[in-house]
């Protein structure tokens, strides 16, 4: 793990150091994984979306989404297609219960599923892994608003957004703070 970011701790400097150097140099893309059905797994689709807005490129977005159900027949179209590219998987994932609201950075890409005890190919060349739940349960009790109470949903749905925000938010100024470093050296 490259850092551990906390959402209070965004404009921490060295996390977003610790994540730009990782981006500099590279031609970059977005890979988001997770599915829209499952409220707590949709993290990764919902910041492709708001990235794909900024016209970066990206795969796996709330309108194509990319998951446990398509993942083995799109990886090889990610793979092809996107070869030449520096490839960031997003991905919503379970945890211990004091990493909720983080975004954990990995040097490696990321094994989808590996919180519901599921095998998939890996996915991208580095990751940002968003702690949405410390239990597989929570993120399968969320998938149907028939199993919780519109309550409960609110709040589910107001940490999602929260956690989409945050890391949407977090990747921007790191790109932008790159971008400027690039003009300052021309």
């Amino acid at each position: 793990i490259v850092a551990q970011v906390f959402f209070e701790d965004i404009n921490n400097e060295k996390n977003k150091e610790a994540f730009k150097n990782y981006l500099r140099g590279k031609d970059l893309m977005f890979v988001g994984v997770g599915t829209t059905k499952a409220y707590l797994d949709s993290c990764g689709p919902k910041i492709c979306s708001k990235l794909k807005r900024d016209n970066l490129t990206v795969f796996g977005t709330e309108e194509d989404q990319f998951h446990g159900t398509n993942i083995e027949r799109k990886i090889n179209v990610l793979n092809d297609v996107y070869k030449n590219k520096f490839k960031i998987a997003i991905d919503s994932c379970v945890s211990e219960a004091k990493e909720i609201n983080s975004i954990i950075l990995d040097n490696e890409g990321l094994k989808p599923g590996a919180g519901m005890n599921k095998i998939f190919p890996r996915v991208g060349d580095f990751s940002l892994k968003i702690v949405m739940s410390d239990s597989a349960d929570e993120i399968i009790k969320y998938t149907t608003p028939s199993n919780c109470e519109v309550n409960e949903l609110k709040k589910v749905l107001d940490r999602v957004d929260k956690a989409v925000q945050k890391t949407y938010t977090f990747i921007m100024m790191c790109l932008r703070e790159l971008e400027n470093e690039m003009k300052f050296k021309k």
